[in-house]
């Protein structure tokens, strides 16, 4: 009996669960992360040649976002990214939140970096130093 149960399920009513969750990710599926680092870079008139260098982060890296069809950044990266565009405050959450992160205050990494953006400090080496003070991991270098 279950068996013939699971089976009419199956036949009629799994077609129509499919095609409304299909058509929920459609409607409610955010952009790609490549058109929102798009986004702030021409806010900031920076070109994506240039974002590697300001950024720290390499070039396949930078690659992959641009080509790769779900790419999805890291927290670090998206904070490494944000401060190579210098992006004040304001729209640097906005930028963490756009890829789906945020700032929080009960992480000594998150304090140290909107302390640095405060003070208007961008250097990521500078910014490593102030999280090797408190025993945070550096950005440079990570993957």
């Amino acid at each position: 009996m279950a068996y013939t149960f699971d089976l009419y399920f199956r036949e009629h009513y799994l077609p129509v669960i499919k095609e409304t969750m299909e058509d929920y990710l459609n409607t409610h599926l955010t952009i790609p992360f490549y058109q929102i680092l798009n986004k702030y870079l021409a806010k900031k008139h920076l070109l994506k040649r240039e974002i590697s260098g300001l950024s720290g982060i390499d070039r396949r890296t930078i690659y992959k976002i641009y080509h790769q069809k779900d790419f999805v950044p890291t927290k670090r990266m998206v904070i490494c990214l944000g401060l190579g565009m210098r992006l004040d405050i304001h729209d640097f959450e906005a930028f963490m939140h756009e890829a789906g992160y945020h700032f929080s205050s009960h992480q000594k990494r998150d304090v140290v970096i909107m302390y640095c953006l405060k003070e208007g400090i961008y250097a990521l080496t500078d910014i490593d130093l102030y999280l090797d003070r408190v025993g945070e991991k550096p950005l440079i270098g990570l993957k």
